[in-house]
């Protein structure tokens, strides 16, 4: 005897409850307003930054069943924000920072197991995800400099932010900065992989001080060595401004400046322009790049 578990029509009960009464679902996400820009700058001849903003989520779009009408089920999980700045000259520097945000966007649709997980379980899992995806990334940089004869130094930093409602994932390697601004206070979230910044560390000194400004000691490429992710989170809250920029900004721009950049704009395509706008008047010697997203 065959039973017809649902007629068209028929009230839905607990037994089907999902795909008979749910046309959307969704998690919290927050309304950010986002914006960002890249610049050669004022003495570079190409621009080795790239950037990415996409929103992340999982969905199911049913096309036909017996239970129900078709539908889209859809979940939003967050936001992420990504900066790479490129290193390799004579063409190299662009190629190895389109090839990460392309490792990357690839490496999302595939795998990210932390995505609607936990935070305590979430994170382990991400920094587990970040160490296997920046050495892929670095293997994939390394075949493809070598067949397309590009230098073998060719690599390139990347920083990465996952934003949820009220709280944000950094996955970072190499000298781009993450900061955000509450209220006046800008905080930075990010240390810069480079080698007088490590100096500086075990002097307890200024990094200032010391040279070697732009050696990356941690880079996706660049090197035999395995890159090695920071992994770090922060709880937000509503007014939280977000910036993440290569060192072509932050690198000629005050952390005091960058606060009040920030805080003075009305919107976030505004603090871009205006921080970018602040970088070439500064002279620009490097590409400068900055994502900005308002909570």
């Amino acid at each position: 005897m065959l039973i017809d578990a649902f007629q068209p029509g028929q009230p839905a009960d607990a037994t089907l409850q999902f795909l008979t009464t749910a046309k959307s679902v969704s998690a919290p996400v927050p309304r950010m307003d986002i914006a960002a820009a890249t610049d050669v700058g004022k003495e570079r001849e190409r621009n080795e930054d790239q950037f990415l903003v996409a929103q992340l989520g999982r969905w199911i779009h049913i096309e036909s069943t017996s239970v129900g009408a078709p539908q889209e089920l859809t979940r939003p999980q967050g936001t992420l924000l990504l900066v790479a700045d490129g290193m390799g000259g004579h063409g190299g520097g662009d190629v190895a920072s389109a090839v990460a945000l392309d490792s990357f966007v690839s490496h999302s649709l595939l795998d990210m197991p932390w995505l609607g997980v936990g935070t305590d379980e979430g994170d382990k899992l991400m920094a587990a995800d970040m160490t296997k995806f920046v050495a892929e990334c670095q293997q994939r940089l390394i075949q493809i400099a070598n067949r397309k004869h590009l230098p073998l130094k060719l690599g390139t930093t990347l920083t990465a932010a996952f934003v949820t409602a009220d709280r944000m994932v950094l996955a970072h390697v190499g000298d781009t900065r993450a900061y955000y601004l509450r209220g006046s206070d800008l905080v930075r979230l990010t240390r810069d992989h480079t080698l007088n910044a490590a100096l500086a560390e075990q002097a307890h000194a200024d990094p200032a001080t010391f040279g070697h400004k732009n050696i990356l000691v941690n880079a996706i490429g660049g090197n035999a060595d395995l890159p090695n992710p920071e992994m770090s989170s922060v709880h937000l809250a509503a007014g939280d401004r977000i910036l993440l920029c290569s060192d072509g900004l932050h690198g000629c721009v005050s952390d005091l400046r960058i606060a009040a950049l920030l805080g003075a704009a009305p919107n976030a395509q505004a603090a871009v322009q205006s921080l970018i706008a602040e970088a070439l008047a500064q002279g620009a010697p490097d590409n400068v790049t900055a994502v900005v997203a308002f909570g």
